[in-house]
């Protein structure tokens, strides 16, 4: 579980230059690392990780400030939502929330 968040982590760095990105024409591939990162943050939620030792992971992973920002934020959202008990439910929960920030930054680049 870890590796699979740490790897996540590592796809941030591309993901923070999101804002400064958005104005520019860019390859799809910096929203397919945003989606892998929520994966992952929902990931560590949806097998009872705790936010605060997810908060460590991020702490020690951060290159910059803007990451750590932005996969706090990350955090924040993926900890606000349920934590189901089977296996089907806390998958169809990871996909959900993937899928709803690989949107949002598609969208932002249409």
């Amino acid at each position: 579980m870890n590796n699979k968040i740490k790897a996540g982590l590592l796809a941030l760095t591309l993901a923070v230059s999101l804002p400064t990105l958005a104005e520019e024409s860019i390859d799809v591939g910096i929203c397919e690392e945003v989606e892998t990162l929520a994966r992952s943050v929902m990931y560590a939620r949806q097998n009872d990780m705790s936010l605060k030792r997810l908060m460590q992971i991020v702490t020690e992973a951060a290159d910059d400030a803007s990451t750590l920002g932005l996969t706090r934020k990350l955090a924040l959202k993926a900890y606000s939502q349920d934590n189901y008990a089977t296996k089907e439910m806390k998958q169809r929960a990871i996909n959900e929330f993937a899928n709803q920030y690989y949107l949002v930054c598609l969208s932002k680049f249409a």
